[in-house]
């Protein structure tokens, strides 16, 4: 697709810690594409760190981010192109129709509704990481100290002027789709970050727990106050008030654990990628720790 506009353009191929030969092939095609850089992270560390490791590497004005499933159609870059002269900063694409099962659907239609009631910032519908923008943005991306980034979410959250491309998104050509697990790690990520609501859900909670042992307790004064009072009604009072504070007491320490634990990954400033090695041209140079070519 960028063969068709003309312009000078390199294309940065991401390989996060691969354990099969697409490093040796990807190497081998650099030899006859002088445009391709292969860059080889460590380890496998995840899509938005493996995004944020090629923005680093990137030298051109403007980037496009597409991920590697082949599911957002490259010819859809001519249309963020066009979209992008008419004076926007940022252009991403927004999917038409999601081409999944129906359980896939439901989930994903889940999260995007609580990301638009709940969320800090108006969380794009439909919307990943397949976008163009400037080199200025991108390197916002990956200045954000937080080890957990969710790329279409913090792209959001730093603004500018941003337009989107509609598209049809394609079945996956290739490879495994993440499962049920990873999807909802993915989602409860977003909505940790861009969220407050549940610290405010747990508060409301703790409150309303609180109401509740104020009102036992006024009724247990007044049934004891009567001659006969009812000793069963009390104690089922009190069983369930018991319950109740469980459960919520659970839900606290739950919801504080998850945001003490990112805080504390953050406290341990350790970086989100480690690039090892840059391919090109069929060679390949290993990096140092300051990002130059290592001597050995």
């Amino acid at each position: 697709a960028m063969d068709e506009t003309g312009e000078t353009y390199e294309l940065i191929i991401v390989d996060d810690g691969s354990d099969d030969s697409t490093h040796q092939l990807l190497i081998e095609e650099s030899k006859s594409r002088p445009e391709l850089r292969v860059v080889r992270l460590s380890r496998n560390f995840g899509q938005e760190p493996a995004v944020c490791g090629g923005i680093k590497l990137a030298r051109g004005r403007e980037l496009i981010l597409i991920d590697g499933d082949l599911q957002d159609p490259p010819t859809v870059i001519l249309d963020m192109i066009a979209k992008k002269r008419q004076g926007y900063d940022v252009v991403f694409g927004k999917k038409k129709k999601r081409k999944e099962g129906i359980f896939r659907r439901l989930l994903t239609q889940i999260f995007y509704l609580l990301m638009h009631f709940f969320s800090q910032i108006r969380f794009p519908m439909d919307a990943g990481i397949f976008s163009l923008m400037d080199k200025e943005v991108g390197e916002w991306l990956t200045n954000f100290p937080e080890p957990n980034k969710h790329v279409s979410g913090l792209r959001t959250y730093i603004g500018f002027n941003q337009g989107v491309v509609e598209y049809d998104r394609a079945p996956r050509a290739a490879g495994e789709e993440k499962n049920l697990y990873q999807l909802i790690r993915m989602g409860l990520n977003a909505f940790f970050a861009f969220s407050m609501f549940p610290l405010r859900l747990v508060g409301g909670a703790l409150f309303v727990v609180f109401l509740w042992g104020v009102g036992i307790i006024i009724h247990s004064l007044v049934m004891l106050s009567k001659s006969a009072p009812d000793a069963a009604v009390i104690t089922a009072h009190t069983d369930f008030f018991y319950v109740g504070c469980l459960t919520v007491f659970a839900l606290t320490f739950g919801v504080m654990a998850e945001y003490l634990g990112r805080s504390f990954e953050m406290a341990k400033g350790r970086p989100t990628f480690i690039i090892a090695s840059v391919g090109a041209n069929g060679r390949v140079e290993r990096l140092s720790v300051d990002g130059k070519p290592s001597d050995g």
